[in-house]
């Protein structure tokens, strides 16, 4: 098994076993909201996240970067609830949906397999954490409101869902496909059989080792 595979099925574990866990996070947890919309300087503080994304080329950083602004759309949101005025969060939920959109954008892009599967582990850990935080804050609003949010957190918990499915079935593949790989290692140096059986033997076992591959290419969330 290569390092990817055990470093994706341990992180899948983790995932599974720490949801319950992140889940347990809630709205005291979120960072401070700093500018919110009711200022007239919130243009300038939005003016300045586009151009930090803009002038952000690493995509593991830029992601980051989209999840930060997304959590921070939380606390703003929640800012403006205990002043009174639940009318902004429509907008700030908007853009939340917007940030977690384009971090996935960024993920569905990368070209290597393992990268996109590392940033999409980064989306589902920040999503687990988001949807307690959106259960509490539709608590706290009138029910049309509540009714927009709780569309906003089955949708994270479908997309969470799906993500962690390819992720596990990828990191199986890649498994596979290395076990194939060593298999036909091993038979070549234990072999006893003629050279013209061990190469067709090998020659076999590295087509299934492709095939599998490109099993888990497909898998790629």
């Amino acid at each position: 098994m290569n390092q990817y595979s055990i470093t994706a099925l341990l992180t899948i574990s983790l995932l599974i076993m720490t949801i319950p866990s992140i889940y347990a996070q809630s709205i005291d947890d979120l960072p401070e909201p700093g500018t919110t919309p009711d200022s007239f300087v919130y243009g300038f503080k939005k003016a300045f996240e586009g151009l930090d994304l803009a002038f952000t080329f690493n995509q593991n950083d830029k992601v980051t970067k989209h999840l930060k602004f997304a959590e921070l759309r939380l606390s703003e949101a929640n800012a403006m609830v205990q002043k009174g005025m639940p009318e902004q969060v429509d907008d700030l939920t908007k853009d939340y949906e917007k940030q977690v959109s384009d971090a996935k954008k960024i993920a569905d892009s990368a070209s290597k397999a393992a990268d996109k599967a590392s940033l999409t582990e980064d989306i589902v850990s920040a999503s687990s954490k988001h949807v307690e935080v959106l259960t509490e804050l539709k608590d706290t609003l009138p029910e049309q409101a509540q009714l927009r949010i709780q569309v906003i957190i089955d949708n994270s918990k479908k997309d969470i869902g799906i993500a962690m499915k390819e992720l596990s079935n990828y990191a199986d593949a890649m498994e596979k496909s290395e076990e194939m790989k060593k298999t036909a290692e091993d038979h070549k140096s234990n072999s006893t059989g003629t050279e013209k059986q061990d190469v067709e033997y090998k020659d076999d076992a590295m087509v299934k080792s492709e095939e599998m591959k490109k099993t888990a290419e497909d898998y790629k969330p």
